[in-house]
């Protein structure tokens, strides 16, 4: 197979991590400049969940909102100078428009499209990250002084950039094992932990994991963005956080399947057992935001957001072929029964 050599496309990566130590200074001299102006962070929202559950369509529907600000595309690769790169990217930018995500989910992205860019910033704190350091559990005792101070530095950047929004909004994946530490930094912050169907969930993993496997053949420095961006989803080097899981009926499953469902059981179990009384925290299942057409109003309300957003649904409709019923799997039947439970308490209560 003939590689396309798309160097151009990790080049602007490439010098950002050669220039670290220059451009940790610059940041250091952003924010002695624009310290004083700088908006408090309230109530920011941060969105969860395991891959392929929705929280990127979530995101995307959120941050239409105008009181919510989220890390963008166009602010790569010089996350660590906010402010003095925004005032040349558009440069860089300009001219590329709305593309097909590589996922194949139908979403768009441009350089206006947020995604998950604060990883970046845990990436460079978090001991042994690129290991096992993205799925450690923090909890409210966790402790890292330097990375609180200039991760509220960069949140407070970010709401500066975007036109002194209200409301910081993230999404990350990886956040759902450090959300304890996350309300410890900002107590009154609204969670959304999205969910999906574990057969489903797994079936779409699996087409993004051989999709990226392809590009991976096909494009020189695909793997190497993908590090970068601390993606280890899917693709050549995914790494699983879930260990071998025997009550699983693991008979009945192929073996990408196993890999992405005790993944959806860890995670979730998880959730279950650390979440379901965290203040301000809504479970959401994917079906919801597909199928209910009040869900966005609900939500704006519990968010403590204005009604003021055009809901247009961007969420996945296709159809998926399961061979699996999901009454086969006793336990993930079970552990997704309750996680519906727990939606109806912390999405549609009145309380």
């Amino acid at each position: 197979m003939h590689r396309i050599n798309n160097f151009l496309d990790f080049l602007l990566f490439l010098i950002s991590l050669k220039l670290n130590f220059f451009l940790i200074k610059l940041g250091n001299l952003e924010n002695i400049i624009f310290e004083k102006n700088s908006k408090e962070i309230k109530k920011p929202i941060f969105i969860c969940g395991l891959a392929r559950s929705g929280t990127t369509a979530l995101l995307n529907i959120l941050n239409d909102h105008n009181s919510t600000a989220s890390f963008e595309y166009k602010d790569l690769p010089f996350i660590k100078t906010l402010y003095f790169w925004n005032l040349i990217n558009k440069f860089y930018y300009k001219g590329i428009k709305s593309k097909p995500r590589l996922h194949g989910d139908g979403l768009g992205v441009s350089p206006d499209s947020p995604d998950a860019i604060e990883e970046l910033i845990w990436g460079d704190f978090i001991e042994d990250y690129q290991n096992s350091g993205f799925f450690k559990f923090l909890s409210e005792n966790y402790k890292d002084k330097k990375f609180e101070e200039l991760y509220i530095k960069q949140i407070k950047k970010i709401l500066k950039i975007r036109g002194n929004k209200e409301r910081y909004l993230s999404k990350g994946n990886y956040n759902i094992f450090r959300l304890k530490y996350i309300k410890k930094i900002f107590p009154d912050a609204k969670i959304i932990i999205c969910f999906r169907d574990p057969i489903e969930t797994a079936i779409s993993s699996i087409k993004v994991h051989k999709n990226f496997l392809h590009l991976s053949e096909k494009n020189n420095y695909f793997d190497k963005i993908l590090k970068y961006m601390c993606h280890f989803e899917f693709g050549k080097f995914r790494k699983s956080f879930a260990n071998d899981k025997d009550d699983l009926e693991i008979s009945l499953l192929q073996e990408n399947e196993y890999y992405y469902i005790k993944q959806w059981y860890k995670v979730y179990s998880l959730a279950i057992k650390e979440y379901q009384s965290l203040p301000n925290t809504i479970f959401i299942n994917n079906q919801t935001m597909i199928k209910n057409s009040n869900f966005i109003k609900i939500l704006l309300k519990k968010l403590e957001l204005s009604d003021n957003l055009n809901f247009n649904s961007v969420f996945e409709k296709k159809s998926i072929n399961n061979d699996h019923n999901l009454n086969e799997f006793v336990n993930l039947k079970n552990l997704y029964n309750q996680l519906n439970l727990l939606e109806k308490k912390t999405l549609f209560s009145h309380e």
